[in-house]
């Protein structure tokens, strides 16, 4: 390496570190660079004059001693000869004192480089460090927020549930009553010959009878949020439990001049289930079949089927009712919904039936389902567990029926 390639080479090497902008040490580096670099090009600087005027001089001592008899002169040309060497050996030992100066120099800059990009690199790392472990310490404020808020929404939706509950015994009682005068009246009114106040009375009945419905959905929904409805587990005939319902249901469908099918399969058996909420779910079912279908048809078929070694009861009701669009029936299992606003003008109802169905199917391990087509019918598919799951007494059981019932809806 010559010496004048020597300052580019000290500063590339030294300027060449990457250091972090915002670490510390990084202007101190920049500085011992600029440094060594300056320092190198002085001596190199000084070097190179020296030399060149022991060469100038030799050629000066030459010019002006060149005459022809001291060129001849044996003793002017081994003076020469000296002077020559002389100036050639400080020029030599110029240049050795310069390379080692300028390589202790050099290496002195790698090694202060060095340790300032260590000290750089660990300040970034510890910066780094207390960054992150700020950020999950904040990561963790907010979850316990989240369970915070979480839990208090739970406990406030409990308590809601708790009063609408206490209410609805509340209103029930005197209702009971109501319908129950309302029968004595009515049937008094007939002995007695008042017949023009019979349908008075039988609109009293009816409106009592609407509305202790009603009642009773809420009273249902809001003991399945707060946790308080449980299952009663009891081994039945399912094809029992299905002709009593059917047999239940006929009035409604005959009101609307429907006919209805029943095809049971010879291996639908026995089941262990909770008998009167599978029954609650089938009526919900064949009122809605039977109040959305005009002269019409609704079939009941129910089949025992084996899935993953377990036995399943899978009841359809179909009809050939009005049906409905992919839209509306991604809407039909939630709380207070119907198809839409029309729906609930021309046919009544609160849009609970279906949500508290679904919550049934649930609770005994099993799922509902419905397929629709507008203007050709609906089918809804109850599937239900043989054995049903034992009961849950906390708010999550229904929960963890549905993901024990995902096989079901598979």
């Amino acid at each position: 390496m010559t010496a004048a390639r020597i300052p580019r080479f000290a500063s590339r090497h030294v300027a060449a570190r990457p250091e972090s902008p915002s670490a510390p040490g990084a202007d101190g580096t920049a500085a011992r660079a600029a440094q060594v670099s300056r320092s190198v090009l002085r001596r190199t600087s000084f070097a190179l004059i020296g030399s060149v005027i022991a060469v100038l001089a030799a050629v000066l001592v030459l010019a002006v001693n060149m005459t022809p008899e001291a060129a001849g002169s044996s003793g002017f040309v081994t003076g020469f000869a000296v002077f020559t060497f002389t100036a050639l050996t400080f020029a030599a030992a110029t240049s050795v004192w310069l390379a080692r100066t300028v390589s202790r120099d050099v290496a002195s800059a790698i090694h202060d480089a060095q340790v300032d990009a260590q000290k750089s690199a660990q300040a970034y790392a510890d910066a780094y460090a207390e960054t992150h472990q700020e950020q999950i310490v904040e990561q963790e404020r907010v979850e316990q927020q989240l369970v915070a808020a979480k839990n208090a929404a739970e406990e406030a939706s409990r308590t809601k549930s708790a009063f609408v509950a206490n209410m609805s015994h509340e209103l029930r009682t005197p209702l009971n009553a109501i319908i129950g005068y309302s029968e004595m009246l009515q049937e008094d009114a007939a002995d007695l010959g008042y017949v023009q106040a019979v349908p008075d009375l039988e609109k009293i009945q009816i409106a009592g009878r609407h509305l202790l419905g009603l009642i009773n959905d809420i009273l249902d929904l809001s003991k399945i949020e707060a946790g308080k409805m449980t299952l009663s587990i009891e081994q039945f005939d399912v094809t029992t439990l299905i002709t009593d319902v059917v047999g239940t249901a006929q009035p409604l469908v005959a009101a609307h001049r429907n006919q209805m099918q029943l095809e049971i399969s010879s291996d639908a058996g026995k089941m262990r289930s909770d008998s009167t909420k599978l029954r609650q779910v089938l009526l919900n079912l064949l009122s809605n079949a039977a109040k959305f279908t005009d002269r019409g048809r609704i079939i009941i078929s129910v089949a025992r089927e084996t899935r993953e070694e377990r036995g399943w009861i899978v009841i359809r009701v179909r009809d050939t009712g009005i049906g409905m669009t992919a839209e509306q029936a991604s809407r039909l299992f939630e709380d207070f919904m119907q198809a839409d606003t029309s729906t609930t003008r021309r046919y009544g109802g609160t849009g609970l039936g279906l949500a508290i169905s679904q919550r049934f199917c649930r609770m005994m391990g099993g799922v509902i389902s419905a397929e629709s087509e507008p203007a050709r019918g609906s089918t809804f598919i109850v599937t239900l567990p043989a054995e049903a799951p034992q009961p849950e007494n906390d708010n999550d059981a229904p929960r963890r029926a549905a993901s024990r019932g995902a096989v079901a809806a598979a």
